[in-house]
């Protein structure tokens, strides 16, 4: 086994450093709901109170009387027991002539001691105007103390203040985790990370040539395609899996068959990327023990799972029948025997200037009986046992001997042919094994697209 990653990463810091979100970071919707807006001075008219800058409406404000000086002060509210990390402010300019200039945004929790969050400037056009801030306290009171303006009144359309929130991002994770310490954690938020990325720059490539499986243990919040993985060639090859969580909440391993890729499109791996599919809801991801595993190709585990599905029909229907893959081997048991063989494939274009193709794989069986009525008997039976399809199993290699079988598919048999071997020549001259030959000819495919 050669590892791709482990994710031993001890801290947010270091694995956020080594796969870089798309989109990080995002923002809530306005805070400013359901609380209190107050002011040091507000206009005579009741259009112009306080509340009119966080009424949603862009066509109302709050204004101060001219009358009275600077500096002024506009303050909202949250309520008891609600507070909010703001680190996103955004105002809207009255086209006034007369209207808000230089600032100050101010936090607080008991209305009385203040602290300064951030200064701004107002332009001098109207429309918005938006700023980020670093803040790391929750306030219940919020703040703007107004120091100049273009005119005697400050007008303001609206105040909206919002939360900082991930939009695509990846922890560190000590408790939830398949080996080794750690693994990592993917929040993706619903919606805004739709189609975004966290992507590992390797800067040693690793050698995959000759890999033929690669498996990495995932776990979602929800079930379905959600999550797609991919790995980059230096050449410029993208491999991509999605991953389909069948169920919610728990670790289940994926394995990926990159056994088809050629292996100058897998021997410098430069970059990992893990990339969102579906963000219909916010979902948390954890990834762990990615790994490469030599296997079977595509066509002997085809062979190795027809066999196998021989072998079990044939242990409960006729447990005289031997089924091998090997003519050798045929010749040196006694009848009736079974051989498998897969033949040639065919990789159809799935469309015009695609380089994706499907393959079709040819599978013979050969029968060798003992009578015309043992031969036509077995043809029946294999075709009737076959012909709906099995399931697909992929077979994985260390050291050169099996280590481990699992379901990944399903064979599906796409079209039947049948020939009589007939030598023409006296059967009583023919090895006994060559007496009463029948030829089955599967044409067999997994459906993917390759």
């Amino acid at each position: 086994m050669k590892e791709i990653d482990y994710f031993e990463y001890s801290s947010n810091a270091l694995v956020q450093t080594a796969y870089v979100s798309s989109n990080p970071i995002d923002y809530t919707d306005d805070f400013l709901v359901g609380g209190t807006a107050t002011a040091d001075s507000s206009f005579s008219l009741p259009m112009y109170s306080p509340e009119k800058a966080v009424d949603d409406n862009t066509s109302t404000a709050w204004d101060t009387n001219p009358a009275d000086p600077l500096p002024h002060w506009w303050k909202y509210d949250l309520g008891s027991g609600v507070t909010k990390i703001a680190k996103k402010l955004r105002i809207n300019r009255h086209s006034f002539t007369w209207t808000v200039k230089d600032f100050i945004l101010q936090g607080s929790n008991n209305d009385s001691d203040w602290t300064e969050l951030m200064s701004g400037t107002i332009g001098a056009t109207a429309g918005w105007y938006e700023w980020t801030f670093s803040n790391n306290t929750a306030y219940r009171y919020y703040r703007l103390w107004i120091t100049s303006g273009y005119g005697s009144e400050m007008a303001i359309n609206e105040i909206e203040l919002m939360e900082e929130i991930d939009s695509l991002q990846c922890y560190s994770e000590s408790t939830i985790k398949e080996q080794g310490s750690y693994s990592m954690k993917i929040f993706a938020q619903q919606t805004n990370s739709l189609n975004e990325s966290l992507v590992r720059t390797l800067i040693s490539p690793i050698d995959k040539s000759y890999t033929t499986l690669l498996k990495i243990k995932v776990r979602a919040s929800r079930t379905g395609t959600n999550l797609r993985i991919r790995i980059h060639d230096s050449g410029g090859t993208w491999t991509t899996k999605d991953v389909n969580i069948t169920s919610a909440d728990t670790w289940q391993e994926v394995v990926w068959n990159i056994g088809g890729v050629a292996n100058t499109d897998k021997d410098e791996i430069d970059q990992i990327e893990f990339k969102i599919l579906n963000a219909d809801s916010d979902t948390i991801y954890y990834v762990d023990d990615f790994i490469g595993t030599l296997g079977y190709r595509i066509s002997r585990n085809i062979e190795a799972s027809i066999i196998d599905f021989l072998r079990e029909k044939f242990s409960v229907d006729w447990s005289s029948i031997k089924c091998e893959k090997t003519f050798a081997k045929i010749y040196s048991l006694e009848l009736p025997s079974v051989c498998v063989r897969v033949g040639t494939s065919d990789h159809s274009k799935v469309q015009i200037g695609s380089n994706a193709t499907v393959r079709d794989i040819q599978v013979l069986i050969d029968i060798f009986a003992t009578s015309d009525g043992i031969r036509l008997d077995l043809k029946d039976y294999i075709i009737e046992k076959i012909k709906n399809g099995m399931i697909y199993y992929e077979t994985e290699i260390n050291e050169g001997q099996i280590n481990n079988q699992f379901v990944n598919g399903r064979i599906r048999v796409t079209n039947i042919e049948e020939t009589p071997i007939n030598f023409g020549e006296n059967k009583d001259l023919l090895d006994i094994h060559d007496r009463y030959r029948h030829l089955l000819t599967f044409t067999v495919s997994l459906g993917r697209v390759e």
